[in-house]
């Protein structure tokens, strides 16, 4: 009974590395998952809708001093 159903993801992430060592200096992302879902109930005919959408932020300032 599924009329319609979706799922995608994004996102990006920044890093930056200390050449001398190789070690993560910074970095920050961010990313988004979303899922749609859209069915038809058999036992009332009604329409089911669910639409998740979630989202993620990070941020490490500089470890050097």
């Amino acid at each position: 009974n599924v009329i319609k159903s979706e799922t995608s993801v994004e996102g990006q992430v920044r890093m930056v590395f200390d050449v001398a060592t190789g070690e993560v200096v910074s970095s920050e992302g961010s990313g988004k998952v979303r899922f749609y879902y859209k069915a038809l109930d058999p036992n009332g005919g009604d329409d089911h809708e669910i639409d998740l959408v979630m989202t993620a932020e990070s941020k490490i300032e500089s470890r050097k001093p």
